[in-house]
């Protein structure tokens, strides 16, 4: 268990703009993990995600504060020689003697260091993070049409239009120079229509005479 842990401004850069549920689950996984090594079960996905670009970080800090707990190689006390006598050295008589006092100025890192360093997450992971909170909300906008066109569409048609980039920081419906989901949503559905077999036609019976009825046929 530690005492203090190290929050880098990149980290607050990926965070800030998440939405406040979001966000409070992400501060409370980084706290969680930073001070007592546990890590927070049922985070949203996007909290997930965050969450895991920013723990090889914690767990390189982590290291390091155990490290140093360590401390150096210790000091050996010069011990005289069998043919040697020790001898203190004293005072003389117009000066004082000077011991050591302890440092009480010693900081265990109690200040949470906001400052981007090197070792912070980096601008790519925190672009791919902030991708991840555009992916839903592009499925946010989706959900008012689910009721139109179905589950099971609506899900393709994200699935589809969300595909990320190879860089991970822009899908597939941002590279496009004009987007109106409801036009794309009946354009879909259009072309889904026209795939999909007519199964609603039935038996024509081309001669419905009394004398033609036959029950085993219905």
């Amino acid at each position: 268990m530690r005492e203090s842990f190290v929050f880098y401004r990149s980290f607050y850069d990926a965070i800030k703009d998440l939405p406040r549920d979001v966000q409070g689950e992400i501060y409370t996984a980084i706290m969680e993990y930073s001070l007592y090594g546990k890590e927070t079960e049922n985070l949203k996905p996007i909290a997930r995600s965050v969450f895991t670009l920013m723990k090889p970080q914690i767990d390189v800090n982590n290291k390091r504060f155990e490290n140093g707990k360590k401390g150096g190689r210790p000091k050996s006390e010069g011990k005289p020689d069998g043919n040697q006598n020790k001898t203190n050295e004293k005072p003389k008589n117009n000066q004082n003697e000077t011991k050591d006092e302890p440092n009480v100025n010693v900081n265990d890192n109690v200040n949470v260091n906001t400052e981007n360093t090197p070792n912070g997450v980096s601008k790519k992971d925190a672009a791919k993070a902030a991708t991840l909170k555009r992916k839903d909300e592009f499925y946010q906008t989706l959900v008012p049409f689910v009721d139109k066109y179905g589950k099971e569409m609506i899900r393709a048609f994200f699935e589809y239009w969300s595909e990320l980039t190879r860089t991970g920081t822009k899908m597939r419906f941002e590279k496009q120079t004009t987007w109106e989901a409801s036009k794309r949503l009946a354009t879909w559905a259009g072309r889904e229509k026209t795939r999909r077999p007519n199964t609603d036609v039935g038996t024509v019976l081309h001669d419905n005479s009394q004398s033609k009825y036959d029950e085993k046929l219905w």
